[in-house]
């Protein structure tokens, strides 16, 4: 007897298998943990290695030019895989793809780590600028924790390539100029305004005259020394302007219907959720005291006569 056909057992044979389990992307709850966990640890390193009768440890250029180099290869890797994916139209082998999944998981989780640790290590040593080597730590450690941040940077771009969802990082990135335009416009206009103000009282200055004398070169004498001289004031102004942009960003988000902190503080208040509103809050004011220490950082690189203040 010949069996009869039957159409729906038929597209039943056609469908692919459906595989159970997935990867999914790194989540943003691990790698803010890892980074407070290594700004904790990096902290507490200083006063451990001196309590224990040593001497805290120095920061050279080898790990920073180290962390550079992984976030390089990390971003290349990425940029590979960018071509291969969306600008050849080819495919991944399985096995290639979860090697550079578990690569870009590891790189984002360790780069966090070491970014929050070298960052912990330098906020560890303000006021401390006496201390031999304080400012070279100082310095190192901070270009580290930038290393560190460019790695996580790459091992994101390349975690969202392999989970084929570079079109909504496309469309997100999209969706974020005008939002970051609003935000941003009213700030631009007063640094700007205080570092004109700042370089033009600085061109008035015994050395800049002497310098002009001499026929030093033009480009140098402003990109070197009068930008250097005059920025102090704008980059105070970053520090305090930085809380209105984080209280603009609860408007703006919610005018722009954005998944940000602020739109969420937001939906918080008008539902009561009282244990959001804490812990918003309470994000939002380390953040802002976090940069704010940052900025004096900054004002002693920029005037080393600063250093003896802090």
């Amino acid at each position: 007897m010949s069996r009869q056909f039957d159409p729906e057992e038929d597209d039943d044979l056609d469908e692919e298998p459906e595989y159970q389990g997935h990867i999914r992307n790194t989540p943003p709850g691990a790698l803010i943990g890892f980074a407070l966990t290594g700004l904790v640890l990096g902290w507490a390193l200083r006063p451990v290695s001196v309590g224990l009768g040593g001497v805290a440890p120095t920061v050279g250029w080898l790990p920073v030019l180290a962390l550079f180099f992984v976030a390089v290869i990390v971003g290349g890797v990425a940029w590979a895989t960018y071509r291969t994916l969306h600008r050849r139209g080819q495919r991944i082998e399985p096995h290639q793809a979860v090697n550079r999944l578990v690569l870009a998981k590891a790189c984002a989780l360790a780069g966090a780590l070491v970014a929050g640790g070298y960052f912990g290590y330098a906020l560890s040593w303000l006021g401390l600028t006496d201390a031999a080597l304080a400012r070279e730590r100082v310095l190192h450690s901070v270009l580290a924790g930038a290393a560190g941040v460019a790695l996580v940077t790459g091992s994101l771009l390349l975690d969202a390539l392999i989970a084929g969802r570079w079109d909504v990082a496309l469309d997100a990135l999209r969706h974020l100029i005008l939002p970051a335009v609003t935000l941003s416009v009213g700030a631009l206009a007063t640094i700007t305004r205080f570092t004109r103000a700042g370089v033009l009282e600085t061109m008035q200055k015994d050395f800049v005259l002497y310098e002009r004398a001499v026929g030093y070169p033009r480009r140098r004498l402003v990109w070197v020394y009068i930008l250097r001289n005059s920025v102090i004031a704008a980059v105070t102004q970053i520090g305090l302007l930085f809380g209105a942009l984080i209280g603009g960003a609860v408007v703006v988000e919610s005018i722009f219907d954005w998944p940000g902190v602020g739109n969420y503080l937001v939906h918080a208040i008008l539902t009561a959720d009282y244990k959001v509103m804490l812990a918003a809050t309470m994000l939002i004011g380390v953040v802002y005291t976090l940069v704010n220490i940052l900025i004096d950082l900054v004002h002693g690189w920029l005037d080393p006569r600063l250093w003896e203040q802090l």
